[in-house]
């Protein structure tokens, strides 16, 4: 009894770990994220108050990869490269307000080939969308 226990238990923790070691940083979650190669978000917080700051697109991508095993992971593979391409389409030099959504398949079948078995290769969907910010320092 006290084996089948630790089973369930180890069973449900790996299950936990899988589903959610493959999401990105709390930041893309939430749709606060930030990037830029020349800018700090302090700096562009700063420039926007003095109005240097101009939103030229909304941009919005979808991005597969697999073997993202952490949040870390997840960021380097498939967000901060989504940002990059939203930079180069609009000529843009900082994203603000990054996000990225997952997306999953709602019928059944959807479900277990596409959602569950392929967390185990650290795959992972999303649709990354962020506003391109030209900054003129």
């Amino acid at each position: 009894m006290r084996f089948a226990i630790t089973k369930i238990a180890v069973l449900a923790a790996s299950c936990a770990m899988l589903l959610s070691a493959c999401s990105p940083s709390a930041q893309y979650q939430q749709g606060q994220g930030f990037y830029s190669e020349q800018y700090s978000q302090s700096q562009v917080d700063a420039l926007e108050k003095a109005g240097k700051v101009k939103t030229v697109a909304q941009f919005s991508v979808d991005k597969k990869s697999c073997l993202n095993y952490s949040a870390g992971m997840t960021d380097r593979n498939l967000v901060i490269p989504a940002a990059q391409e939203g930079l180069r389409k609009w000529y843009g030099n900082a994203a603000s307000q990054i996000s990225a959504k997952e997306e999953w398949y709602d019928n059944t079948i959807g479900v277990m080939l596409m959602n569950v078995l392929p967390l185990a290769l650290g795959c992972k969907n999303l649709e990354v969308s962020e506003n391109v910010l030209k900054v003129t320092p």
